[in-house]
């Protein structure tokens, strides 16, 4: 605990049991062990920094206590990684590894994310969560191959790769706005639905394909440069809907 920066470096595998930094400052963790970071339960092992930079070269980066008090974060690690935490976060630039997949919760406030290329979210799954808030991860660089997503305000992806929806729930009557690169497609299922009041979903370069029967959606603007299907269980309102030339769009 301290007013000012502070900064640790190890080699082992490692156990976060409480770190506090003063207002406004900056805490730095950086570890080369394949044993991951790690952070023991319970209010009194929480982060509490306005800033948090946390680098593991060689394992996971596993900070899932929900008393966390991130303001930004910025995280490169080389496994399966999560944070918790219950103050609005924004995203700095987060990258897990080829394969592996990184998970965000949030119990109070958005998520929100810097706009430079460094701030890009690189993973191939992706699962978001903010019980009370926004999601709004709008950095056009990001390179994620699954996305689960559940809101309870209007929410934002982009990415600049193809994208697999794998189960979207934005609670209230909110909207969901999605952008991608590649192709739009979604997971099969009930629990890997989309629902939302509103949907707009892009594809600058591919189709979209969400063919789930299970989606509950209220309204729906569709771009794509190729095909584009939408299947429904209830009411949808379509506000909008452009497929590439020759192209067929299926409702």
């Amino acid at each position: 605990s301290t007013s000012g920066d502070a900064s640790l470096y190890d080699t082992a595998s490692l156990t976060v049991d409480g770190a506090s930094v003063g207002s406004g400052k900056t805490l730095t963790i950086t570890d080369g062990n394949a044993g991951g970071i790690n952070q023991g339960a319970g209010s009194s092992n929480k982060i509490a920094a306005s800033n948090l930079a946390v680098t593991d070269s060689s394992g996971a980066i596993t900070l899932g206590n929900m008393s966390n008090a991130i303001g930004t974060l910025a995280l490169t690690a080389n496994g399966n990684s999560t944070v918790d935490d219950s103050i609005a976060l924004e995203i700095l630039g987060a990258s897990v590894g080829a394969g592996n997949v990184l998970t965000l919760y949030e119990t109070n406030g958005s998520i929100t994310q810097g706009a430079a290329t460094t701030n890009a979210i690189n993973a191939s799954v992706l699962t978001v969560t903010d019980t009370n808030g926004a999601v709004v991860l709008g950095n056009a660089n990001n390179v994620v191959g699954t996305l689960a997503l559940s809101a309870t305000a209007d929410s934002t992806f982009d990415d600049t790769t193809a994208l697999l929806l794998n189960g979207i729930a934005i609670s209230g009557g909110h909207g969901f706005t999605v952008n991608a690169g590649g192709n739009i497609t979604e997971s099969a299922g009930g629990s890997t639905a989309i629902t939302a009041g509103s949907l707009n979903a892009t594809s600058t370069s591919g189709a979209i394909t969400l063919s789930n029967d299970s989606n509950q959606i209220g309204a729906a603007t569709l771009s794509a440069a190729s095909d584009a299907t939408l299947h429904d269980a209830s009411a949808v309102q379509i506000d909008g809907a452009s497929v590439g030339s020759g192209n067929t769009l299926t409702l």
